[in-house]
């Protein structure tokens, strides 16, 4: 039996709907696929948000998922993760970045707790974590040791601030305490700075 009578065609009927066919199943391919495979890729491409219901490629979606060459489940997962990161990325570092995703469920959660309970809040906080790709036990745990070492810090009196928008002092305060392995290149020099 000819592959192409038993393998999902999600794929194929994308780029064909990308070289602007229309009519998927008045198709003549080489070997006709059973009527009933196309039918259920393309339902599969419309559940995914890949086609309209006119069987038309979506944008910006259905359109980007059309150029990726993965089966079309994993060329979603990439488009969504993009648009996800977009949200938190920060192009000064990966700490940035897992800061801005702690800031922004921060100011969630503590929306969230206006109007609900506890517990309803931190379930709205599990759904925004799924919603926005985010591990939410990893971000609990996250919670969970700032809020020890924010209760340590003041049983110690030192006093807790945030340095707001300014991530100059985050920064500086993640040099200083990785010192042995920070090294410094200086262009105009031939060697490398330790600090």
């Amino acid at each position: 039996m000819p592959e192409i009578k038993r393998c999902n065609l999600s794929n194929v009927i994308l780029h064909l709907k990308a070289l602007g066919i229309g009519d998927i199943i008045g198709f003549d391919f080489i070997e006709q696929p059973d009527r009933i495979v196309i039918i259920k890729s393309m339902e599969l491409l419309f559940l995914s948000g890949a086609l309209t219901e006119a069987s038309k490629l979506s944008y910006p979606v259905g359109q980007k998922m059309a150029r990726l060459p993965p089966d079309p489940i994993y060329s979603k997962a990439l488009i969504i993760f993009r648009i996800a990161l977009r949200s938190f990325s920060s192009p000064e570092a990966d700490h940035l970045t897992l800061l801005n995703v702690y800031r922004a469920s921060d100011e969630f959660l503590q929306k969230s707790n206006l109007v609900n309970s506890k517990e309803k809040a931190e379930k709205n906080l599990r759904k925004w974590c799924k919603e926005n790709f985010i591990n939410s036990r990893s971000l609990k745990h996250a919670r969970d040791i700032h809020s020890q070492i924010r209760r340590n810090a003041e049983q110690m009196g030192l006093r807790v601030t945030s340095c707001g928008d300014d991530m100059l002092p985050f920064r500086r305060a993640l040099s200083y305490s990785a010192n042995p392995s920070i090294i410094c290149f200086i262009p105009d020099e031939t060697r490398v700075h330790t600090f």
